[in-house]
């Protein structure tokens, strides 16, 4: 299909010049959805291209001769499709890599937040590629690698997802557990297979958990293998500078080689989520469940300093609860108490006080400290209003 696509898409553009009918332009679509499904990214944003400019009466792309399919930084690089094969660890055939395409990714932002500073580099990393070509004319190059780290749970792999998604581009994932070998040479030349393969397609290379293979060549407490590793991964991550995006994401950025870390011109530290980011968070995953909005104001409260990930097992543990005791009517207050009790990790001093069972002290929390009324308290742990003034007055 891709050999045909100039051809096939002069076609759909002499088609779309002239005050094309709505069905002509929802024929376009349907192909371009199509192309876009099976991982041809460039060839339907092509498309795209064409019909925005059918429905927008912009004339200037559909007389212009050639098709524009991508940014030219990418133009090098072949199409990667599902049917391309992977590289292969050439001991065993084990896949050294996993790839995944921007239409897995559509309802991505649905689910997915995060911090406006994090969003505003990503989306600087993107802009930077839209004009990738007016910096090339004044000797600059766009952001080629970044480095994302932080605590476990925080959304790092779920971020070079978005990136991924943004720049309209497959995601490879190196296979770890592939990559690395026993056997003496295997790891580097592994990791040699998997940037060859990179490098022949446009593509971001996601390196999850990088610091398994990055790690600090002065550790006492490894081998000589380690150190071939990383050398290795330094040649290559300075030769892909200008064939495309390579992301690493770490949860012990301390463990990393220094010279490793200087490779990456951005290295974002993804914290915790605001507690405006933990709102959207919670309600995106817990659709179609509703409660009251004081009940979720507390649960956003309760959770304070959780990931991504611990938020989501919350939220999925409320819905769960609810399904199997559907016939008895139990509050949220008592669901997330339940949570607690089997996820005693997240030790905030609420989320203590209710593990101890301890509604005093939880009641006293909230009003002194949180700025409760007496009535939101009564309402939320269901005790009687005077029950809740009694405690704390003494």
């Amino acid at each position: 299909m891709a050999q045909h696509m100039n051809l096939i898409a002069n076609i759909c553009r002499f088609a779309l010049k002239d005050s094309p009918s709505k069905d002509l332009i929802k024929a376009v679509i349907k192909y371009r959805d199509a192309l876009q499904k099976d991982g041809l990214t460039l060839e339907s944003r092509a498309l795209s291209s064409l019909v925005d400019s059918a429905e927008s009466g912009n004339t200037s792309t559909l007389n212009r001769k050639e098709i524009v399919w991508s940014k030219s930084s990418f133009s090098e690089g072949g199409v990667l499709t599902p049917s391309t094969p992977l590289p292969v660890d050439k001991d065993n055939g084990t896949p050294l890599a996993e790839v995944s395409f921007p239409s897995e990714f559509n309802d991505f932002e649905k689910y997915h937040f995060f911090n406006s500073d994090v969003t505003d580099a990503i989306s600087g990393i993107v802009k930077e590629w839209k004009y990738s070509e007016k910096l090339k004319e004044n000797g600059i190059s766009p952001s080629y690698n970044c480095l994302f780290f932080g605590l476990p749970g925080t959304g790092k792999t779920e971020l070079a997802k978005y990136l991924s998604y943004k720049l309209g581009l497959p995601l490879v994932t190196a296979r770890l557990d592939a990559l690395l070998s026993s056997y003496l040479g295997t790891s580097a030349r592994n990791i040699s297979t998997l940037f060859d393969f990179a490098d022949r397609y446009q593509c971001v290379l996601l390196l999850d958990e990088f610091d398994a293979i990055a790690k600090y060549r002065d550790d006492n407490k490894e081998v000589g293998e380690i150190k071939r590793v990383v050398n290795t991964l330094l040649q290559r991550l300075d030769l892909r500078q200008n064939r495309g995006v390579v992301i690493a994401t770490t949860n012990h950025e301390r463990l990393l080689d220094p010279a490793v870390w200087r490779r990456f011109q951005n290295r974002i530290m993804i914290s915790v989520p605001t507690i405006e980011i933990r709102r959207k968070i919670i309600s995106s995953y817990l659709k179609p469940v509703e409660i009251n909005e004081y009940e979720q104001d507390f649960l956003n409260l309760v959770l304070d300093g959780a990931t991504p990930s611990e938020i989501r097992n919350c939220v999925n543990f409320i819905k769960r609860f609810r399904v199997v005791n559907e016939h008895e009517d139990i509050g949220l207050f008592k669901i997330i108490k339940a949570y607690f009790v089997v996820n005693a990790n997240n030790q905030t001093e609420l989320s203590i006080s209710m593990s101890d069972d301890n509604e005093h002290k939880l009641a006293a929390l909230l009003v002194n400290r949180y700025g409760y009324a007496i009535q939101d308290v009564s309402n939320l742990i269901g005790k009687h209003k005077s029950t809740v003034s009694r405690w704390l007055k003494g």
